[in-house]
C-alpha cells in the first residue's frame, strides 16, 4: 500500500512550518513531489542507496557536531533531530526516481549490509520510505517546539489523510470517522 499523493509533500510543509524552516521546508517538498509529475528515473543499484543513506548520516552527525558545538549538547541534538527531515530527504528522493520505486533495507541498515556481503544469497526486502518518512516530519515539527499553535490539529490532519487513504475498501467511512475522531478526542 502507498501514501496517498502529496502527503509526503504536505508533512515536510508542515515541518517546515512548525519548525520555522519553511524556506527549507518548500524547496524539499517541491523535489520529493516532483518525480509524480517527471518521468525521469534511474536505474539504481543497492551500492547507490547505500552510499545515499551514508552520505545522510554524515550529515547528521556533521549537523549535530555543529549544533552541540554552538548551542551545547542538549540543544545542539534536538536541533539535529529538528533538521532530520532535510537531512534525509535524499533517501526518499533516491527512492522515487529509482526505477523500482522502493530502497533496500540494507541502505538503511549498515548491519545487514555487512551480512548481505558475508551470504550474497541472502534475500534482502524492498521498503518504501515514505511513511516512516512522513512520521519523522511530525515528531520533528514537535521536538522542541511545546507551544506551537496548530500541531495537533497539524498532525490529526495528516494522520487522517494517510489513514483515510489507508483503510480497508470495504470499512465504512462513518465508522471510520467515528473511531478516529474517538481516537482524536483521547489524544
Amino acid at each position: 500500500m502507498s501514501l496517498p499523493p502529496l502527503l509526503v509533500g504536505a508533512a515536510a510543509l508542515f515541518w517546515g512550518w512548525q519548525s520555522g524552516n519553511l524556506a527549507v521546508a518548500v524547496p524539499v517538498a517541491l523535489l520529493l513531489e516532483a518525480p509524480r509529475w517527471v518521468r525521469l528515473r534511474f536505474a539504481l543499484e543497492d551500492a547507490d542507496y547505500a552510499r545515499i543513506s551514508d552520505l545522510c548520516t554524515v550529515f547528521f552527525v556533521g549537523t549535530a557536531v555543529i549544533l552541540a558545538a554552538n548551542r551545547g549538547i542538549a540543544h545542539g541534538v534536538i536541533g539535529a533531530v529538528q533538521w532530520l527531515p532535510a537531512i534525509l530527504s535524499p533517501i526518499l528522493l533516491a527512492q522515487r526516481l529509482g526505477a523500482a520505486d522502493r530502497v533496500p533495507l540494507t541502505a538503511v541498515f549498515r548491519y545487514l549490509r555487512k551480512m548481505k556481503e558475508r551470504d550474497p544469497r541472502l534475500k534482502v526486502p524492498m521498503i518504501d520510505t515514505a511513511g516512516v518518512y512522513v512520521a519523522l516530519c511530525v515528531v520533528a515539527a514537535g521536538v522542541g517546539n511545546p507551544l506551537a499553535r496548530g500541531y495537533y490539529a497539524g498532525a490529526v490532519l495528516l494522520a487522517a489523510w494517510a489513514l483515510y487513504a489507508l483503510r480497508p475498501r470495504h470499512a465504512r467511512i462513518a465508522a471510520w470517522a467515528l473511531l478516529f475522531a474517538a481516537g482524536t478526542g483521547l489524544g
